[in-house]
């Protein structure tokens, strides 16, 4: 499994001008050996990253793609060949993983720290 991480500054809407929101993204092949993201890894302007949202593109993929927010267990699926835009509870110091299709090696999972506007 090949996935890279990046860090990166949005823009958004819903946050006043003065507000910065951020955005993790993890790109390329998620397979069905669940890949881990603990949330306590990631700061962002010296605050913990605590994200609300997720876009997903799972349109190379041939099976859905499971993101699953833990110890709530709280599962976000993604049918194959689809993207969606999902809001989900704020994993506050919480876990998740990622299963997909390790064919589809283009898989785009950014989480953000706002909610979002569902889609898909």
């Amino acid at each position: 499994m090949t996935v890279s991480t990046s860090q990166f500054a949005t823009t958004n809407f819903l946050v006043p001008a003065g507000g910065t929101t951020h955005a993790v993204g993890f790109q390329g092949g998620f397979t069905a050996q669940p890949f881990l993201i603990d949330w306590r890894q990631f700061t962002v302007d010296a605050f913990p990253f605590q994200p609300q949202g997720v876009y997903v593109d799972n349109t190379a993929g041939t099976t859905p793609l499971t993101i699953t927010i833990q110890p709530i267990g709280y599962n976000l699926i993604v049918a194959a060949g689809t993207s969606a835009a999902r809001s989900f509870p704020a994993p506050n110091g919480q876990t998740c993983t990622i299963i997909g299709d390790p064919a589809a090696t283009t898989n785009s999972v950014i989480f953000v720290d706002y909610p979002v506007f569902e889609r898909g």
